[in-house]
Order: C-alpha cells, then structure tokens, then sequence
C-alpha cells in the first residue's frame, strides 16, 4: 500500500469515512459542510500511523513512518526516521456542486526532502435516482525532488456514481485511474442507516488485488473495508473504519467530527 508512489500521504483516506469505504465518493453522503472541526487517527500495519486536524476550510494530514532501520546479519547499521506532511486549503465553491483545493506537500526519508505544489477539482451533479461525481486530483508541481531525474506528477482521476438506492440499501460505483498503477481500480459500497443514531457500510477495492493468492476463500475478503458511524442529539458524530491488507494486515480508524 505504501510503495506506489512519490508522496503516499495524498493517495491514502485522511478519514475512516474514507476509510471504511476505500476512498469512494460514497462517503460524500456523510459529509456536512457546516463540520467546525474533525480529528482523525488512523493505524496501519508495521507502527505506521496517520493523524489529520480538520478546521473549517483547512486541513492538515501528518503520516509517520516511524523508526526505519538498515541491518546486516541482524546487526543494525543505520536508522532514520521517514515522515510525510500534506497541508490543504479548499479555495471556495464556484457553483453549488464545483469544488476546488489546493495544498502542499512535504516528504522526508533520512537526508532526503521533496515537497510539491497540488490541485483538487471536484463536480457533482445530482440526477433523479443518483449522484454522479468526477474529481481531478494532485495536479502540480513538484518543487524540489528527492533526486535530479524528472519527478512523476501524482495525479488521480475518479468518477463514481453513488446514492443508488436499492430498497433500504445505498449502493455506489467508483473508477479510479491514476499513473502508479498498470490497471484502472473498481470499488463498489454498500450503506445503509440501521437506526437514527447507528448507519453501516461495506466496501471492497480492485486496489489490493495483488495480495490475493486465491487458494481460499480468505482471499475474496482482502481490500474489504468496513465501519459504522454512530450520531449523537448534539449534532457530534464518530466514525470508525477497519479494512483488510490480507497477509499485511489490518488498518483501522477513528474519527471525531464535532
């Protein structure tokens, strides 16, 4: 998950809504606008962890590495500390369902620095049984590389379709292209509002296909991504979110939305 590209901070969820829908425009339903501040944590396999601070218009995302160690013969010859930090400012709103953001990027690994100017575009348009959204994302520029030869610009591409109501279900429908992966991903949610104060989802993304070995049945459930959202009476939310890496392990989150 984290060796596909340049800056991996700004291709992973910065929340367990997004988390426990594989980053599909599925969680927009859950979003609110008038959100002062969010705080979330997320924990990866190997003590790698992901904090982001929402507040307004801003956000701040900081991804640790932790303590990465060189050995020989299980005699340790050099360690480093390798982090990534994401600074984002959503501009305003064109029009009702047109938005843009632009943010910094910060990279280090030991001696080595590289940061990057980007872009989001982000259009959703809604139709009379669902929503269809399109995002342009991590357009830039990279300001100074890790190294001299010409740095790759980490774009994304996404359209989903979402808000397909099936009964008492929310289903949605994401493509994704991007220029770290040989194939376009497909990821497909699944939500629904058990009470007033409980709703549940389920997702499952193509992105992880790689660590399947397809012996058992184990394998069908690698890339799978769950959680809930639990709603208060004082307009407070918590969201948590697990998804499956397979032989790597689990991710899991919590956010708190106030």
């Amino acid at each position: 998950m984290f060796s596909q590209s340049e800056y991996q901070i700004i291709n992973i969820p910065e929340n367990s809504l997004l988390l426990s829908t594989n980053d599909s425009f599925s969680s927009n339903l859950d979003y609110f606008e008038n959100d002062n501040y969010s705080i979330s944590y997320l924990q990866y396999p190997a003590d790698i962890n992901f904090l982001n601070f929402k507040y307004q218009k801003y956000s701040f995302s900081f991804l640790n590495f932790g303590l990465i160690e060189d050995s020989i013969d299980n005699n340790v010859i050099n360690s480093f500390n390798s982090y990534e930090y994401y600074l984002k400012y959503k501009i305003s709103k064109f029009d009702k369902y047109l938005s843009t953001s632009i943010g910094f990027v910060y990279s280090k690994i030991e001696n080595y620095t590289s940061n990057a100017l980007l872009i989001d575009f982000e259009k959703k348009i809604e139709l009379n049984n669902f929503n269809l959204n399109f995002s342009l994302e991590n357009l830039g520029i990279v300001l100074k590389p890790y190294t001299a030869r010409e740095s790759i610009n980490p774009y994304k591409l996404q359209l989903g379709l979402n808000n397909i109501s099936i009964k008492s279900f929310h289903l949605g429908y994401d493509l994704v292209y991007n220029n770290f992966t040989s194939s376009p991903i497909h990821i497909v949610s699944l939500s629904k509002n058990i009470s007033n104060v409980f709703k549940f989802r389920i997702s499952s993304s193509t992105h992880f296909k790689n660590l399947k070995l397809y012996d058992n049945f184990k394998d069908y459930l690698y890339g799978v991504s769950v959680g809930f959202t639990l709603f208060t009476n004082t307009n407070k939310r918590v969201d948590i979110g697990f998804l499956n890496l397979g032989p790597s392990g689990y991710v899991y989150g919590i956010t708190l939305n106030l």
